[in-house]
């Protein structure tokens, strides 16, 4: 996966804030995704790109299923752990995003 941030070019900055900014983005997603690539640049305007997320899930209704769980079991909604179910994509996808949207860096 690629994430990518824009950061518009006149806005004032501090001297290595760019630099600063992505080592501390690739630091915190790294936790979590550790094939992350980041790139931090100045643009025309703020933008945010996260490539590879979408292939993946257009991929999802192709894979083939290999659930070993049996017991049906729900899982936990408050609970940010993910399931071992492969029945349970969708939530584990949804957590995913939610873990990933909670180290999120805003400026």
């Amino acid at each position: 996966m690629k994430v990518e941030l824009v950061i518009q070019k006149n806005k004032e900055l501090p001297a290595g804030a760019v630099a600063a900014i992505e080592q501390e983005f690739q630091k915190r997603l790294l936790k979590s995704y550790p094939d992350c690539r980041v790139a931090v640049r100045l643009g025309a305007q703020d933008n945010l790109s996260v490539l590879g997320v979408l292939v993946a899930i257009n991929q999802v209704d192709n894979l083939r299923l290999a659930d070993n769980d049996t017991d049906e079991a729900p899982m936990d909604q408050n609970s940010s752990e993910l399931s071992g179910s492969i029945g349970e994509w969708r939530q584990n996808l949804a957590k995913s995003w939610r873990n990933f949207m909670a180290d999120f860096i805003t400026i």
